[in-house]
């Protein structure tokens, strides 16, 4: 006994093999990841990693703390970029800001294997100086985020496959029309087979812009290796 698949199978089991990484027109996360010492307090740290991320041209921006690590703190801060045409320089952009907003504020931004050797008093502490005047910084919620990206993809799936089985129904009644009634069927199906290959290109588009960016991050990686230093 056979069994048909439908068109939400298909929906569904491309949900589960490409999640959230297919990003539509309406934007994609870009992110940076830095390390920075235990005196500065993670609220300025927030404040000047959001103000980085809106220069650069993010919206919606959002700030993680990764790792609490042995010499360092990793921050990882996050934007949408809904221009995705200009999705290979956006990270380069978010890292430019991020020194330009750091440095200015006199905060010094360190590789995680750094070793900070200073004399201090036995019973001294290192922490960050008091910041109980600072307003909070509001910034978006990533699970919110991800949520809309989510959706969208799941609503540009639902799109393709309303568009191809509306393109099965006309080509089924185009084969007992006739005359004027022929040719309009006929021109319906030209134009959602148009709508449809539009919506592939920007898919692949996009999948290619991202698959790009990891790239450069991974190579940029192996090239500049962090070394360990050493301050008397």
């Amino acid at each position: 006994m056979g069994f048909v698949l439908t068109g939400h199978y298909w929906s569904n089991i491309y949900m589960i093999s490409h999640p959230l990484t297919v990003v539509r027109s309406s934007g994609t996360i870009i992110s940076a990841t830095l390390s920075l010492g235990y005196d500065v307090h993670h609220s300025r740290v927030k404040a000047l990693l959001i103000a980085a991320a809106q220069d650069a041209g993010l919206s919606e921006p959002f700030v993680l703390i990764d790792e609490l690590g042995n010499h360092a703190i990793t921050y990882r801060v996050s934007g949408l970029l809904t221009e995705i045409k200009s999705m290979l320089t956006a990270r380069s952009a978010l890292n430019r800001a991020i020194l330009d907003a750091l440095h200015g504020d006199g905060i010094e931004i360190v590789s995680p294997t750094f070793m900070n050797q200073r004399p201090l008093a036995g019973d001294a502490r290192i922490l960050p100086a008091s910041l109980n005047a600072a307003p909070r910084v509001e910034s978006a919620a990533p699970e919110e985020i991800v949520f809309d990206k989510a959706k969208q993809a799941e609503q540009q799936e639902k799109l393709k496959i309303d568009l191809q089985n509306a393109i099965r129904k006309l080509e089924s009644e185009a084969e007992t029309a006739e005359g004027d009634a022929q040719q309009r069927i006929a021109e319906l199906i030209e134009r959602k087979r148009n709508e449809l290959l539009e919506l592939e290109r920007l898919e692949t588009e996009t999948n290619e812009g991202e698959h790009e960016i990891a790239g450069q991050g991974t190579q940029a990686s192996k090239e500049t290796p962090e070394l360990p230093r050493q301050q008397a």
